[in-house]
């Protein structure tokens, strides 16, 4: 159980989960939404971030392939997650995909941490944010994408 429990609005309020969505958005193109789930807002300490990304995209970005059955769950269950960025891709370790993964936890954790952002804006004690899991759908895709996809 959290030290400091938020009601979804608090959180979605927050400032410091505002610059974080914004943050991520701005930097990671890839990145398409940022959303927290309500029923596990004070479970923990950590707030987890479900991540919303075109995987082709981020792959054109890495020279990594997009595995072949994602495109399949995408088209037949309508989402793909995972907790780790390299299961979207044929070939990557998760070494691979690691080091992308804990810098966007750094900077999610320097935001927190920044002398720029007052005490009175920052999440409560040692609230912090951290990436859960990563999601595709069929929207967060560009239409280019999803075309070619539907022909393998």
């Amino acid at each position: 159980m959290a030290d400091h429990p938020m009601t979804y609005e608090q959180l979605i309020d927050n400032y410091e989960y505002k610059i974080a969505k914004k943050m991520l958005l701005r930097e990671y193109p890839w990145i398409k939404d940022v959303v927290i789930r309500k029923d596990e807002i004070n479970k923990w300490n950590l707030i987890f971030l479900d991540v919303t990304i075109d995987p082709y995209e981020l792959g054109r970005q890495e020279d990594w392939t997009v595995a072949r059955y994602l495109d399949r769950s995408i088209r037949e269950v309508g989402e793909y997650w995972s907790p780790y960025l390299s299961t979207f891709y044929k070939d990557v370790m998760w070494e691979d995909a690691r080091p992308l993964q804990d810098s966007i936890n750094k900077q999610l954790e320097s935001i927190h941490s920044s002398a720029a952002l007052p005490i009175e804006l920052r999440l409560p004690g040692s609230r912090k944010f951290q990436v859960g899991s990563w999601y595709a759908y069929p929207t967060s895709i560009t239409p280019e994408d999803t075309s070619r996809s539907s022909e393998t």
